[in-house]
């Protein structure tokens, strides 16, 4: 699971899931595994649930600031939850928070851990329409920089011309994949040598974040 941040949504599984739903009953289904299943809840599945639980929130119109653009408007489009729902929400939330991979995962991270606890102490609360929720100011959205070139895949900081650089390569048919890292968490995170004499990215480092079988550059 990567891209993971104590929020719900701060994770790639959970971003991967919200673009692919189409419809409620997608939500409903994720959501009524948890009440079936027998043994523990693996992290993706989880992390999941959890995203679906903050659609019910948002249904509900209770849903968190920083909450994505493309799940408000799953939840605009589906509408108030049913009860079922609701509790089938409330339930996964609860799994994911002490019967799954995700929970040990975060159990490993000691002062985060406290913070995921209180993230989905928090989406729990909002699930429950009988608490008071004063929905939070909407955060604005920080100025880019005039060099800005995107987010970089590695910690997620805004990239600049100054401290990084955008990768281009071809992946067939057309397609093109391009990722906008540090060079620092290129060096960091991947195995070098980085960069030719010229500063462009190295044939290796190209395979490192590309793969094998891509065209070039």
């Amino acid at each position: 699971m990567g891209a993971w941040s104590n929020t719900s949504f701060g994770n790639d599984t959970a971003m991967d899931w919200v673009v692919a739903v189409s419809d409620v009953q997608a939500v409903a289904h994720l959501l009524a595994v948890a009440r079936d299943a027998t043994r523990e809840l693996d992290a993706d599945l989880a992390s999941e649930m959890i995203a679906a639980a903050e659609l019910v929130s948002a249904m509900l119109g209770r849903n968190v600031p920083d909450m994505p653009e493309e799940a408000t408007e799953l939840a605009a489009k589906f509408g108030a939850p049913d009860d079922a729902l609701l509790r089938d929400a409330v339930h996964a939330v609860s799994r994911a928070r002490t019967d799954s991979e995700l929970a040990e995962l975060w159990a490993d991270e000691e002062d985060e851990h406290a913070e995921w606890l209180r993230e989905t102490d928090a989406l729990l609360a909002r699930l429950d329409p009988s608490k008071l929720y004063e929905q939070p100011p909407q955060a604005k959205e920080p100025e880019l920089p005039d060099d800005f070139l995107g987010h970089c895949m590695f910690c997620y900081g805004v990239v600049t011309e100054g401290d990084g650089l955008k990768l281009q390569v071809g992946v067939g048919s057309g397609i093109e994949m391009s990722v906008t890292p540090h060079r620092a968490c290129v060096e960091r995170e991947l195995k070098g040598p980085h960069w030719n004499e010229d500063g462009t990215a190295t044939d290796g480092v190209l395979k490192q974040l590309f793969g094998e079988d891509d065209e070039g550059l």
